[in-house]
């Protein structure tokens, strides 16, 4: 999950129904609820989220607001957050001017409390400005309006730890595209003569090879060892791991341990002057 923070760039403005065609906006604390029923307080807030990625799935989005504890009033109920339909400019927005907004298109309730950290889900607003179902006009909040009295102080300095703070949850929408892609079964044998001398089998091209093993068996009367070389261009060849000791009509398996484009299987006789001869699968799927 990935998280989108806005303190920065919210726009902020009060309007009141007793200063009707007064505009404010710029100040560190504003009121929101009815003082009486001349003077209604409403705050407008306005937002982008043009930061959020191409594809993102919203998963949640909060609108953090907190109160003053000093204020005279008791704090409203029932106070939500509504997706404003129209435009408005922060520096003339007033109550005679001010945008309407859709009942129906709203964040969830809150009850707001003196000195608290107020909460609201602003989720359904948000994902219909992202989808660009509605435009992102901001928001209002409000109360019921009904009571006298009801009012809460709030803080709407931005760029601040105590200032409104818009957070987005969100993760990004996978565009993963899975395709089967079928195994191929690979197999080679070969037989060759073996003594003090050592002899190599035939050099493999395993850069797109997934899994590898040889099963080397000794077909001589005389134990032989047998390891793996690997190679980055076919000529100049290292050891891969270590050396095993393979006796009379005994068959091992050995596997690479370092990944390399080119193999091949080193074998000889343990003991000067004795022969043998080996048999040896390789099998592999790509």
């Amino acid at each position: 999950m990935e998280q989108l923070y806005v303190n920065t760039n919210i726009e902020i403005a009060q309007i009141l129904s007793s200063q009707p065609s007064k505009n404010f906006s710029e100040m560190p604390a504003m009121f929101l609820g009815r003082y009486t029923s001349s003077c209604i307080c409403r705050i407008l807030f306005k937002f982008p989220i043009t930061s959020l990625p191409k594809d993102a799935i919203i998963i949640k989005a909060k609108f953090n607001i907190t109160s003053f504890s000093n204020t005279m009033g008791m704090p409203p109920k029932k106070v939500t957050p509504y997706a404003l339909t129209e435009n408005w400019l922060v520096n003339t927005v007033n109550w005679k001017n001010q945008p309407s907004f859709s009942s129906d298109i709203c964040g969830e309730s809150l009850n707001m409390g003196k000195g608290t950290h107020n909460e609201f889900d602003i989720t359904s607003i948000v994902r219909k400005w992202y989808n660009n179902e509605i435009p992102n006009y901001g928001i209002i909040i409000k109360n019921d309006e009904k009571k006298d009295g009801r009012y809460v102080r709030l803080m709407t300095t931005t760029n601040t730890d105590s200032g409104p703070i818009v957070e987005i949850v969100y993760k990004l929408e996978s565009k993963c595209i899975c395709r089967v892609i079928p195994t191929k079964f690979i197999e080679g044998i070969e037989e060759f003569d073996t003594n003090t001398s050592y002899h190599f089998s035939t050099i493999r091209d395993t850069s797109l090879t997934k899994t590898i093993t040889y099963f080397i068996q000794n077909l001589g009367e005389n134990s032989i060892t047998a390891d793996l070389q690997i190679s980055p261009d076919g000529i100049n060849f290292i050891e891969d791991n270590k050396i095993a000791m393979i006796r009379k009509n005994e068959t091992i398996r050995l596997i690479p341990y370092v990944f390399a484009k080119f193999i091949r299987v080193r074998v000889k006789n343990i003991n000067k002057d004795e022969t043998s001869r080996v048999r040896i699968w390789f099998q592999a799927q790509e």
